[in-house]
């Protein structure tokens, strides 16, 4: 089931397709380029409940947090980005490792890929995506990609 607010961002997508706004974020070859970034948008060391995400600080405190893979459609020279679906990156069920920006890459890829590939959409990362299996998710999906 997709959130409110993964829904309501692939309806301002399809708001501004029809609208002819991405015609002016097409890149080379015609291509979306999609941004793929993390980000926290919470950070406690009091506050927390079960589904926090958390790390030891070196003075042994606990830190609790929440972090987002944030895609957006970039161009190069324009200010502006268009959101797209985020994806949450919580603990993992049972484990004690927790989820990391990597698998939050990849089931962002699972639930929108095919979508996006068939807009012409070229996937952008840093060099923490540049693995095989990342890359293969995105082939997988039939995206392009760059990753630096």
């Amino acid at each position: 089931m997709r959130s409110r607010f993964a829904v309501a961002s692939r309806q301002t997508f399809k708001d501004l397709e029809q609208a002819g706004v991405l015609k002016s974020f097409r890149s080379y070859s015609d291509q979306l380029l999609v941004a793929l970034d993390v980000t926290e948008y919470f950070s406690s060391k009091k506050i927390h409940y079960e589904n926090c995400s958390h790390r030891i600080l070196q003075n042994g405190a606990t830190n609790y947090f929440h972090s987002v893979l944030t895609p957006v459609i970039v161009q190069s020279g324009n200010a502006h980005v268009i959101s797209l679906e985020p994806e949450y990156i919580v603990p993992q069920d049972g484990q004690e490792k927790q989820d990391c920006e990597i698998q939050a890459g990849k089931r962002w890829l699972e639930k929108n890929g095919e979508y996006y590939a068939k807009r012409g959409a070229t996937i952008l990362a840093d060099d923490l995506y540049s693995r095989q299996p990342f890359c293969q998710a995105v082939k997988d999906k039939y995206l392009h990609f760059i990753l630096l």
